[in-house]
């Protein structure tokens, strides 16, 4: 394809978009799992300072910031294909739909995980967490979200390779 062919409305190339797409892509995971490392272990220290919990809850705070960040890992690989997916002019594809549902299951696991460890805090220690349930509720949005793209990703690729036999 022409370089002029490849140029949106937007005037970015498939290939510009692409590279800005995967640049914010790194910087949202990396920030995500910094933030959850940093932040996790010191809410539950805050935690312990704060309710009088058993301050061997503490130990479990890093593997616990670590776990919840498994689902962002899995999501930012995803979409890092899809961005090169994007790079090639290959948006509406089976493989997009696939990964889209892929990013759909690992955001409602951690809406999920969220869940658990709120619950697990409010029973073992009869504290009420907003961030979990914030989390909860982000996951299971972004959840909705992604399955719903990957629904409209498919029809739009079935629609493309209609078009493409048909021409």
């Amino acid at each position: 394809m022409h370089d002029e062919e490849n140029i949106e409305s937007s005037g970015l190339s498939h290939q510009t978009r692409a590279t800005l797409l995967k640049i914010v892509d790194v910087i949202v995971v990396v920030a995500g799992v910094a933030f959850a490392v940093a932040a996790l272990p010191y809410k539950v220290q805050e935690l312990v300072m704060l309710s009088g919990v058993s301050p061997n809850i503490v130990q479990w705070s890093y593997p616990v910031a670590l776990a919840c960040c498994i689902p962002l890992v899995i999501a930012g690989v995803q979409a890092w294909l899809i961005f090169s997916a994007i790079g090639r002019d290959e948006a509406f594809t089976a493989a997009n739909a696939r990964r889209l549902n892929i990013v759909a299951a690992v955001a409602l696991a951690e809406g999920i995980i969220a869940a658990v460890l709120a619950i697990a805090l409010y029973v073992l220690y009869g504290v009420l967490s907003a961030g979990f349930a914030l989390l909860f509720a982000a996951g299971a949005v972004f959840a909705i979200l992604a399955n719903a793209l990957s629904h409209l990703t498919l029809k739009a690729a079935a629609i493309k390779d209609e078009n493409d036999l048909t021409v």
